[in-house]
């Protein structure tokens, strides 16, 4: 049990102090909500996720506000809450990591922390989601190109971003 909490506690999905796990709203909301699951997104890759990430992945996919993060300003909030989360995930995955469903998160995310100014941090989630995507669906693929030209967007807006 030690071993599951302290996992969780590393994707900063619960919080443990002391004798106490306190698990985060967003995480509370996640739960309370997973019986309604997304019929249009699909569904996280189990087959190449391993269990504490592919755990964490389905709370963040179910936690997936709906609407376009470019143009909905209204999932703006579930975002900037959802985002610390999906970096804390990333940060513990490497860089190459081969689940489309990750990808697509990144991607999205990506989306929304440019339209917030955030370009770096931006640009990098962007870059995971096309390394994954490349690796994954190929050159190609319609939704690798889309995240390429998101990313070649940034970088052509924000020079200074690598």
């Amino acid at each position: 049990m030690d071993d599951l909490l302290g996992v969780l506690a590393s994707y900063s999905l619960i919080s443990l102090t002391g004798g106490t796990v306190g698990i985060h709203r967003l995480l509370q909301t996640v739960l309370r909500a997973q019986s309604v699951l997304r019929t249009t997104q699909p569904t996280p890759t189990e087959a190449t996720t391993p269990l504490p990430a592919r755990t964490a992945l389905a709370w963040l996919w179910t936690a997936w506000p709906s609407g376009d993060p470019f143009l909905d300003v209204e999932s703006w909030p579930a975002w900037r809450q959802l985002v610390p989360h999906v970096q804390a995930l990333t940060g513990h995955l490497p860089e190459d990591y081969p689940d489309t469903d990750l990808a697509y998160l990144l991607g999205a995310a990506g989306v929304y922390l440019s339209v917030q100014g955030r370009h770096t941090e931006a640009a990098h989630l962007e870059q995971r989601a096309l390394t994954i995507t490349e690796n994954a669906l190929g050159p190609d693929h319609p939704t690798t190109v889309a995240i390429r030209r998101n990313l070649e967007r940034l970088r052509a807006e924000h020079p200074d971003i690598n």
